[in-house]
């Protein structure tokens, strides 16, 4: 862990733990709302070609291998996926959490869950977005994020869509009794 984070300032590490915190609890709630449908489906949404963004993604990659994942967990062929799923618990590409399936889009009635749904399953993307102009935290260079991205700007954001996922989670909570 110590390696991957080492050119960061503290101020970044702390950022990378706070980032990861947000993706964990997005990752855990979105398994409890599409675990039954995920695991009676004989269709895989996820691809490999998505997995490749987390090798290529500086700011993924300092995500999971902090985390303690290792890149002797990747296939070639198969990427991060395993019989039981995403190997990853974080350091996902956004569009991981973001891509809903169809059955889960016509299945799931209420429109007021749905849409709290949907704005759990763009947190991850919402926290990295315009980290350095218009560009997402996942599309920088390891020299853009170690010096010239500012860390207590991402710091709120990530804050923000702590704070938006508390709201999504209450609201569903309540909604499901």
């Amino acid at each position: 862990m110590g390696s991957l984070l080492a050119p960061l300032s503290q101020e970044g590490i702390k950022v990378v733990f706070e980032y990861q915190h947000l993706e964990q609890r997005v990752r855990q709630l979105t398994l409890k709302i599409c675990g039954s449908f995920c695991r009676s489906c004989h269709d895989r949404c996820c691809n490999k070609d998505y997995c490749s963004e987390s090798l290529e993604s500086y700011w993924l990659r300092m995500t999971w291998g902090s985390w303690g994942h290792h890149i002797s967990e990747y296939d070639i062929s198969e990427g991060w996926l395993s019989p039981g799923g995403c190997q990853l618990e974080v350091g996902r590409p956004p569009v991981c959490y973001e891509f809903l399936c169809r059955k889960i889009l016509t299945e799931i009635q209420e429109k007021n869950y749905l849409a709290g749904f949907k704005g759990i399953s763009n947190l991850v993307s919402f926290a990295g977005r315009n980290a350095l102009g218009n560009r997402h935290l996942i599309t920088l260079s390891p020299e853009q994020i170690l010096k010239r991205i500012n860390f207590e700007r991402l710091r709120r954001k990530i804050g923000q869509a702590h704070s938006i996922l508390n709201r999504c989670e209450a609201a569903l909570v309540s909604f499901c009794g």
